[in-house]
């Protein structure tokens, strides 16, 4: 009979990551993931950071992690059509990855040490119309109706939704707040209207989980946002949804760095492209 305790889960997770990927290379990537949670680093971006040295241990089809090369590094970068978004984090997990190994003498030469710094794209983003919004109000759910207040009336990222718990539903001296789990485990507090915090408190099941589902307890980021862009036409998708807030926001107040703090950003550099 199949084990479901939280250790179970995390074994199950770890070795499906893991698939393909040479025993030399497994022992080090469980060591360097031990320092990135000794560095209080979120689950997700762990598993985004591993999965990502996962990836070019499989590419280099069972090569020692001891003899990889800065033209490996380079001919695996180069040979993948990632995005622009992709390649940027591909380059911060390798660069971590290698200068750990570097620092732990599991290697003898930092590979990744010359990758080019790939600058974030300046491209303006395309904000959900008011039209969008209505058309996925009235065709939504109780549960994506919740959804879409998040996204639409707080700026909430797929993932910050995901993670939604009752717990995180607070209560001050000014109103009702949502404490708010960012990307790499940055926290920030968002003040809610009296009716959403009504309406989270009565959602979701006996774990707290607001949108429970089968990772840790709740839904995959990645289904809520399929779910919330099957709700809006044309080629618009929940980051739209947090794009429009952010322009709404921008509006109304005319203060960028209210904005950067609403959102979560930590540079208003990239508050700017919204």
């Amino acid at each position: 009979m199949a084990s479901h305790s939280p250790r179970a889960q995390r074994h199950s997770s770890k070795t499906i990551g893991m698939q393909g990927v040479p025993i030399d290379w497994q022992t080090n990537i469980e060591r360097w993931t031990l320092v990135l949670r000794t560095a209080d680093r979120a689950e997700g971006t762990i598993k985004t950071r591993t999965g990502h040295i996962a990836q070019l241990a499989r590419w280099l089809r069972r090569k020692p992690l001891t003899g990889v090369t800065a033209e490996d590094v380079i001919e695996f970068t180069g040979s993948h059509e990632w995005s622009r978004a992709y390649r940027r984090s591909m380059y911060v997990s390798l660069r971590q990855f290698f200068r750990w190994a570097h620092g732990c003498a599991v290697v003898d030469v930092d590979p990744a040490l010359n990758l080019p710094t790939i600058q974030p794209s300046k491209r303006q983003r395309q904000p959900a119309s008011e039209d969008a919004v209505w058309a996925a109000w009235s065709k939504a759910s109780a549960r994506e109706l919740l959804m879409l207040s998040l996204a639409i009336g707080y700026g909430l990222r797929r993932s910050e939704v995901a993670q939604a718990h009752r717990d995180h539903v607070l209560r001050d001296l000014a109103g009702w707040i949502l404490l708010v789990k960012g990307k790499g485990g940055k926290e920030r507090l968002v003040p809610i209207e009296d009716h959403l915090a009504a309406a989270l408190l009565r959602a979701g099941d006996e774990t707290g989980w607001i949108f429970p589902g089968d990772i840790d307890g709740h839904l995959s980021p990645r289904w809520v946002g399929t779910l919330v862009s099957r709700l809006l036409p044309g080629a618009f998708t929940m980051h739209s949804l947090r794009t429009r807030f952010a322009v709404v926001t921008h509006n109304q107040t005319r203060n960028i760095r209210v904005v950067q703090e609403l959102l979560g950003h930590a540079s208003v550099t990239t508050t700017q492209i919204y």
